[in-house]
């Protein structure tokens, strides 16, 4: 019997055997597709965090309004834009100063004058206390008070007729002719204070042209057509020809300029208009925004002041100035990083208080005459005189890395 029996431990551990190996390669599947399973799990959650970085990248560019970036406020969507409070509405802060007039400002209040045009007598007819006539009572006491009012248009301009006249010598024989006064050449024509009046609405006031022509009748009388007006702007601007190179003479030999860039309208497609400005002189010009077209205004070649700009990065060949970040931009975009995470990103806010501070302590200081120790000044003391170039506009510039468009 013991010898009929030795098959079957031997059949047994074949099988076994088999069994083993079957389960060892099943081991080895299970344990492979777990580790694809890791992976898989890992290079998803890798592309979760790249895709949820990207999501709030897209949030604070959509986010992003004339508060917190260099977009001008025309652009902001008045159905998307939420209201801010008071406190948050800017990085600036207070300035501790009370509204209206501050204190040494000059002043406009209205006073009365000692030769007015019309003076109304206001005299009581009758006693309020018994009813007796006081026509020929004297005066007690009076008291003057005056009102300020705008003239009434007149019916029609004011119409001057030059008869230029011919005469015939009667020694002679020679006939001759009178001459107009210089401007005077067309029969019917208006006169320089229409022109003067056209200009300061269209061009001083930014008066549409319809609009212009209708206030020139309403107020003064002159029943101007929309296409003269229109042509006013024109020919005011070809006579600004000398005053305007005097100003870009000027700005040249400013120490600091302010500069800046603006799409707008031009012959009925986009343009940019361009800006280089003091407190007291504006030049502008209108052309692309290539360096081309920058240096067209005739103002910012081999300028060497002080230039007061965003982060364009057209403005970053001029490097003979020394280029200076313009403090509300970079309050806008401090305030863009801030607001992406107010907790972690708090240093924004610390930093935007840094630039209050020391804007209100060079202003101070200005003010008690302090010295401005100039570009050789700032030298000495170790900063930078050379303008930024793209890398550090890269970093400087906005929160995200990227330039402005």
């Amino acid at each position: 019997m013991s010898r009929m029996s030795e098959p079957a431990p031997l059949a047994q551990r074949a099988v076994n055997t088999e069994l083993r190996t079957v389960l060892a390669s099943q081991v080895e599947l299970y344990q492979a597709a777990l580790a694809a399973r890791d992976a898989r799990i890992a290079a998803l959650g890798s592309q979760v965090v790249v895709l949820g970085d990207q999501v709030a990248q897209l949030e604070r560019r959509v986010g992003r309004d004339s508060s917190n970036s260099s977009k001008p406020p025309s652009s902001d969507s008045p159905y998307t834009k939420k209201p801010r409070k008071a406190r948050d509405r800017s990085l600036r802060g207070r300035s501790g100063r009370k509204p209206g007039k501050q204190p040494g400002a000059p002043g406009a209040t209205l006073a009365q004058v000692p030769d007015p045009d019309h003076t109304i007598v206001c005299a009581p007819a009758t006693c309020c206390g018994c009813g007796h006539d006081l026509g020929g009572v004297p005066v007690a006491a009076e008291q003057a008070r005056q009102v300020f009012e705008v003239p009434p248009p007149p019916p029609r301009p004011v119409v001057a007729a030059y008869l230029v006249q011919a005469r015939s010598c009667p020694v002679c024989g020679v006939t001759t002719i009178g001459q107009a006064p210089a401007g005077v050449g067309g029969r019917v024509q208006y006169g320089p204070g229409v022109w003067a009046h056209a200009a300061n609405l269209t061009c001083a006031n930014y008066v549409p042209v319809g609009r212009a022509a209708g206030l020139l009748s309403d107020l003064l009388g002159v029943g101007c057509s929309v296409g003269f007006v229109a042509g006013v702007r024109g020919v005011a601007a070809g006579r600004l020809g000398p005053f305007m190179e005097r100003v870009r003479a000027l700005l040249q030999h400013a120490g600091v300029l302010g500069v800046d860039e603006t799409p707008g309208r031009a012959a009925g497609e986009l343009a940019y208009v361009h800006v280089a400005c003091t407190e007291f002189l504006t030049h502008l010009h209108v052309g692309g925004r290539s360096a081309a077209d920058i240096d067209a205004g005739g103002v910012l070649v081999g300028y060497a002041g002080t230039i007061v700009r965003d982060g364009y990065a057209g403005d970053a060949h001029l490097g003979d100035a020394l280029h200076a970040w313009c403090g509300a931009h970079g309050l806008r975009d401090l305030r863009a990083v801030w607001e992406a995470d107010p907790v972690g990103q708090a240093w924004a806010g610390s930093m935007a208080d840094l630039l209050v501070y020391a804007n209100r302590a060079a202003g101070a200081a200005r003010a008690a005459g302090a010295p401005d120790p100039g570009r050789q000044g700032w030298a000495a003391a170790g900063a930078p005189v050379r303008p930024p170039r793209g890398d550090d506009l890269t970093v400087c510039d906005r929160p995200d890395g990227r330039l402005h468009e």
